[in-house]
C-alpha cells in the first residue's frame, strides 16, 4: 500500500538521558514522537533518498529534546498488504503452523509452496477466518483480520478459492458466480427471500458474473448446471466467482489441479493479466512449479509447518534447504 510521496526532513532527536530516534521534525510533541517511533520500522522504503542537507540544533522547551537534523527526499513509502507474523496452529498436540512469518506487498504475486502437509491450506484456512490461530497476528491493508468473523473477511476485499471445490452442484455456473458478489449488495435475508426490491441488484450481480465467465472464456457454460462439467473448468469458475466480489487480496489454492500443460500456461497469462488489469494482491498455492516460478514475484517456501526459504524465484530455486524438501534427504 503506498501512503505518500513527500519531502520531509528527518532529525536526530536526543533526550536528556542521551537516548537517539530519527523522526520528522515538525512532530514537536512527545507523544506524537513515540507513536512514528513505533510506526517507522513497519514501513518498507523504496526509491532513492537524496536532497541531504544540514540543520541548526534546537532545543523543544516543552520536551527537553535536542534536535539536530537532515532534510531528505523520500520515494515512495509502502506498507506490506498482507503481514503475517508469528503465526501458530495447533490441532491438539499437531503442530500444523509453527511461528510462520512472512509479508506480501500491494500488487504482488506471492507464491506460496511446499511438500504435500507443509501447512499452506491452513494458513488459507487462518487468513480467511475457517481456522483460528493459536498464537501470532495477521494483518490485511492495516486491519487485525483475526479480530474479524468469517462473513466478515469478503467485506474487506479478501478472497480466496479452495484446494476442494466449493460450488453448488445443482447451480449453474452463473449462479455460482453470482454468489461471490453478495458482500456488495445490500439485500438482507428477509429480501432476499420475499424477493422485496431485490431485483436491480440481482440484475447488476448477473452481469457482473457473466463479464467475469467471458474474462476467463467460460462464457459458453454460463447456462449449465456446475454438475457434470470437468474439474479443471469448476476450478476456473471458483476463480471467476472470487473476481466479481472485487478483491484487493486473491488467494488461489492450486488452481491448476486438473489442467492440462496448455490450461497452466493460459491460467498463468490469466492470473498475471488480471493482476495488472485490477491491481491485485495475490497468494498463490500451487504444485506447478514452472507456473509458480514464471508468474511470482516472491515465494514462500514451507515444509513441517516452518518457513525455510523465502525470496526470489532464482534464489528459491537454488535453496539446498528447498530441494531437501522436496526431493528428500538433508540439505547440505
Amino acid at each position: 500500500m503506498t501512503l505518500l510521496r513527500c519531502q520531509v526532513t528527518l532529525l536526530h532527536c536526543q533526550n536528556r538521558t542521551g537516548g537517539w530516534l530519527c523522526l520528522p521534525s515538525h512532530w514537536l510533541n512527545y507523544g506524537a514522537y513515540r507513536m512514528f517511533a513505533r510506526l517507522l520500522p513497519s514501513y518498507l522504503v523504496s526509491g532513492p533518498t537524496f536532497g541531504l542537507s544540514s540543520q541548526r540544533s534546537k532545543r523543544s522547551a516543552d520536551t527537553g529534546w535536542v534536535l539536530e537534523g537532515l532534510q531528505v527526499t523520500l520515494g515512495d513509502l509502502h506498507m506490506a498488504m498482507l503481514d503475517v507474523s508469528d503465526i501458530t496452529v495447533r490441532f491438539g498436540g499437531i503442530v500444523a503452523l509453527d511461528g510462520l512469518s512472512f509479508s506480501i506487498e500491494e500488487g504482488q504475486i506471492c507464491g506460496l509452496i511446499g511438500p504435500n502437509g507443509a501447512g499452506k491450506t491452513t494458513l488459507f484456512n487462518v487468513v480467511s477466518r475457517i481456522y483460528d490461530a493459536t498464537e501470532g497476528s495477521v494483518t490485511f491493508d492495516g486491519e487485525d483480520l483475526l479480530a474479524l468473523s468469517a462473513h466478515q473477511i469478503s467485506t474487506r476485499g479478501v478472497y480466496r478459492t479452495f484446494q476442494n471445490l466449493a460450488l453448488w452442484p445443482g447451480m449453474t455456473v452463473l449462479e455460482n458466480v453470482m454468489v461471490g458478489g453478495h458482500a456488495n449488495t445490500e439485500s438482507g435475508f428477509v429480501k432476499s427471500m420475499l424477493k422485496l426490491g431485490n431485483k436491480a441488484e440481482e440484475d447488476m450481480l448477473r452481469e457482473k458474473a457473466y463479464a467475469a465467465l467471458y474474462e476467463l472464456n467460460l462464457h459458453e457454460h454460463a447456462f449449465h448446471p456446475a454438475a457434470g462439467l470437468p474439474f479443471g473448468t469448476l476450478k476456473r469458475v471458483e476463480l471467476a466467482r472470487a473476481l466479481i466480489g472485487d478483491p484487493k487480496l486473491l488467494m488461489l489454492d492450486e488452481p491448476a489441479s486438473g489442467l492440462t500443460h496448455s490450461e497452466v500456461d493460459e491460467l498463468a497469462a490469466d492470473i498475471r493479466a488480471l493482476r495488472d488489469k485490477y491491481n491485485l494482491t495475490v497468494l498463490l498455492v500451487e504444485h506447478h512449479m514452472r507456473m509458480v516460478m514464471a508468474i511470482s514475484e516472491k515465494i514462500v517456501v514451507m515444509n513441517f509447518g516452518k518457513k525455510i526459504q523465502e525470496g526470489d524465484p532464482e534464489v528459491v530455486r537454488n535453496d539446498p534447504a528447498v530441494i531437501a524438501a522436496y526431493l528428500g534427504g538433508e540439505a547440505a
